[in-house]
Order: C-alpha cells, then sequence, then structure tokens
C-alpha cells in the first residue's frame, strides 16, 4: 500500500512503501502515474512511465521486465547475483564524492530504482537525473522502441487501416473525439489494436463488454488503464480511480465495440454512459476514438432524442465522424488471402476470395478457413493444401442463389515415356491396303505372334 507523508507543506510518497519489488506485484495503478506524469513536461517522458505502467501488468510484472532487461543489456549493466532479502544494500556503498561509480543491479534492485521515477510525483526526471544508472534512458528507449518495430508486421496493409491509422494518428495529435464508422469483417479491430501496440504509453485500446450496468463499463476501461477492477469492487470506486488516471489527458482510449455505449433496451431513455464519457472523459479534452458499425452512432442520438435526451450535447463535442468503405479494394482482398494461404494457386485464392466476398465479413471467413485447414491437416496430415482448401470451401453455407466455382479438374498424367517424333494424321491413301484391314478389323479378328 501506498502512504503519504506532509513534507515541507508537500505531499510526499513514503518511499519505504514503494521500495520492494513486491509493492506493485499485481501492476503499478493507473490513477499513481497519472498524478506523477503531471508534474512532467517532456512528453516522451510520460510516454515511458506510461509504458513501464502497461509493462507492470503484463505476467511476470516490472520484475520479469527488469531481469530481461538486464539479461539483454548485460554488456552495458553492472551485474550482481545476489538474493531479493539483500538488494537494498546493493546502494549502500554509494556515495556522491564518486561520481564514476557505478552500482551492480538485478532486477529486484532495478524495480526498486524505476519505482519512483514512475509513482513518486517529486522525484526527478528520469532522462536527466539517473546518475546511478548511466545510459538507463537511452536503453528503455530502445527497448520500446523494438517493441514498437516488433509489432509493425503483424498485418497486412489495406487502404483501409491505412486511413484507420491516420485517423488515429489525428486523435492523438489534436487530442479530438471522433467516431470511426464501418461494416464488418473489414479490419478495423486488428488495424486498431495494431495502431495501439505501436503507440505503447500514448493510447491504449479498450474492447467493450456486452452489458447495461455501469459497472461492466468501468471494468473494460480499468482493465486497459491499469486501475483496481476486482468483481468486489463497486462502480463507484472504479469509477473514481478511472477518472483520477484519464483526466489529465495523458494517454488516449480507442473504444471498439462502441455500440455497447448505449442501452440495449428500448425502454431506457437515457444513455447514462454516454453522459459519463462526455462528463467525465471529453470535457476533460481527453482524446477519445470510438469505433462503431455504421450509422450506429447518429441513429442512436436520434433514438434518445426523440425521448427528451439532449443530443447535441454529445453531437456537437464531435470533431469527426469517418466512414469506411464497405469492403476492401481488389488489390487488397488478393494481398489479405495470399498472407492467409501463402501455398495456395491462383485457382483456389479466386474461390476463397469468391466466397470471403460472399458471406458477412471479408476477413472473418478467412480467418475461419485458415483454422478448419489447419484443424484438417493436424488429422490427414496427407492431403495436399488445394485438397484441404477444397474440403473447407465445401462446408461454407452461402447465400441463397450464390453458387462456388467448380474446382479446377487435375491436370493430365504426363507420357511415361517422350514421343521420338512428331505425330502425324493418317490419310487412307498412306496406308498400304493390308494396314487398312488390319485398321478396320475387330480386335478378335487380329492375330498375334
Amino acid at each position: 500500500m501506498i502512504t503519504r507523508r506532509q513534507d515541507a507543506g508537500r505531499t510526499r510518497y513514503d518511499e519505504a512503501s514503494y521500495s520492494t519489488p513486491t509493492a506493485f506485484a499485481e501492476g503499478v495503478p493507473g490513477n499513481l502515474v497519472a498524478a506523477r506524469c503531471r508534474k512532467l513536461t517532456d512528453r516522451e517522458e510520460i510516454a515511458m512511465m506510461w509504458w513501464l505502467q502497461q509493462v507492470s501488468w503484463r505476467e511476470g510484472g516490472l520484475w520479469q521486465f527488469a531481469c530481461d532487461f538486464l539479461e539483454a543489456n548485460a554488456e552495458s549493466v553492472p551485474l550482481r547475483d545476489i538474493n531479493n532479502e539483500g538488494y537494498a544494500a546493493l546502494l549502500d556503498d554509494y556515495t556522491p564524492q564518486e561520481p564514476n561509480f557505478q552500482p551492480a543491479f538485478n532486477g529486484a534492485a532495478l524495480v526498486s530504482y524505476l519505482t519512483p521515477f514512475i509513482v513518486d510525483p517529486f522525484a526527478g526526471t528520469l532522462r536527466t537525473t539517473a546518475r546511478d544508472f548511466p545510459g538507463l534512458w537511452e536503453l528503455l528507449s530502445e527497448c520500446r522502441a523494438a517493441e514498437i518495430e516488433k509489432s509493425t508486421g503483424r498485418i497486412v496493409e489495406t487502404d483501409i487501416s491505412r486511413q484507420i491509422f491516420e485517423e488515429l494518428d489525428f486523435t492523438a495529435e489534436t487530442r479530438s473525439f471522433i467516431v470511426i464508422e464501418g461494416a464488418e469483417g473489414i479490419g478495423k479491430t486488428e488495424a486498431a489494436r495494431l495502431w495501439c501496440k505501436r503507440h505503447p504509453g500514448v493510447a491504449v485500446y479498450i474492447r467493450l463488454e456486452c452489458g447495461t450496468d455501469e459497472a461492466s463499463l468501468y471494468r473494460s476501461i480499468a482493465r486497459a488503464v491499469g486501475t483496481p477492477c476486482r468483481y468486489a469492487r463497486s462502480a463507484f470506486d472504479m469509477r473514481a480511480r478511472i477518472e483520477d488516471a484519464l483526466q489529465y489527458g495523458q494517454l488516449m482510449l480507442v473504444i471498439d465495440e462502441a455500440h455497447f455505449l448505449w442501452p440495449q433496451s428500448q425502454s431506457v431513455k437515457v444513455p447514462k454512459r454516454i453522459d459519463w464519457l462526455r462528463t467525465a472523459l471529453v470535457d476533460f479534452n481527453v482524446p477519445i476514438a470510438l469505433i462503431s458499425t455504421p450509422q450506429f452512432f447518429s441513429r442512436q442520438c436520434d433514438r434518445f432524442r426523440k425521448s427528451g435526451w439532449n443530443a447535441n450535447q454529445v453531437e456537437r463535442r464531435l470533431t469527426r465522424t469517418v466512414r469506411l468503405p464497405e469492403k476492401l479494394s481488389k488489390a487488397d482482398a488478393a494481398a489479405v488471402t495470399r498472407s492467409y494461404f501463402p501455398s495456395a494457386s491462383k485457382y483456389d485464392l479466386a474461390r476463397i476470395a469468391f466466397a470471403a466476398f460472399a458471406t458477412v465479413g471479408y476477413l472473418t471467413t478467412l480467418a475461419h478457413l485458415r483454422k478448419r485447414v489447419d484443424f484438417m491437416r493436424s488429422r490427414q496430415p496427407e492431403p495436399t493444401d488445394g485438397q484441404l482448401i477444397e474440403a473447407a470451401l465445401g462446408e461454407i453455407v452461402l447465400p441463397p442463389g450464390v453458387v462456388l466455382p467448380a474446382a479446377k479438374p487435375a491436370p493430365a498424367k504426363p507420357l511415361q515415356a517422350p514421343c521420338r517424333g512428331v505425330a502425324q494424321p493418317l490419310s487412307d491413301a498412306g496406308i498400304a491396303p493390308n494396314r487398312i484391314g488390319i485398321l478396320n478389323a475387330q480386335p478378335s479378328e487380329v492375330s498375334t505372334v
């Protein structure tokens, strides 16, 4: 638990309460990071602190990250093998009179060293005051950049995904509130998730859960932001911590399945979730991008306007409404299909694309086909890719009147022995009389020697 004490008229966090590597075993709370980053002016350092906070909520937390980080930078960081109980003694020998002294670190010591920079509002900046660890900022920046680079090639970029990237860039840079609308199965979710992975510490991806209660909404956001969201916590408690973490405007929210912000019941007259989003986040200049199905946002505003709700309060704060193309272009569809089935023939790729376009959700159908082909291969390793694809395509239920093109017939078997000359057509004039009788005879009339 973090405790506070008064020091010269200001509140400070008690260093002893977070100086152990187990202080934030479940992850660093986002509201503490927000209070810390409020004292910073360097956008790069703010993003770094939020990235480290996101790392703390991964499996193994900061301790596992510190161990992996030190192992990857063993040549740059002096190491010492000690137990967890003795890590604090590493810095006991440090004296300011020895400016060239570089203490050794292990995972626990590095966690203890980094944590104050993440949660203490009155700590110095990590970029300029990491005197005990020269080059720490540069090494952490390289680690974060490597994580961004690793996520770059995860999908085949299409015109639709590039448009989504552009709109999310606009939202982050201008701190806007936008809605991105598009049909299902065109890659909205994967593009939004990938963009957030490319901007660690800048934005978080949130996939809303189905539900009408406020607690499920707050829990979805709390998981992504990194604030306590146990089921025993009340909706009020989760909401307060979320607001503390986000109202400083340091993180952008990319909210997928945004139609769950609206009440599903026709008897509800006021969309409380939308009202909370506007008053608690949008009004505090928090950049937000909502991803939804076509026309859903405007239809819901019209629906609740009829019941007396003031929809203008939300619509006037909306910077942009972006409508994506209804389907992928032919070139993008071909590229994506090839990425799912790299060994398929051109004819099979065309049939797969035909089936995907005929069903609901092009990319969804491709993913399902890929899973089915992989499953069948695990049970029947001998059939070729073409046979497996044919079997999987045969299981797809197409709309009435739509017929999948027939499979391409297998090529004829080649001759066992090559011909010695070019075959010429026969004519009666060129055949001897005794040979004509043989050609016209029945098989039983021809004797063999």
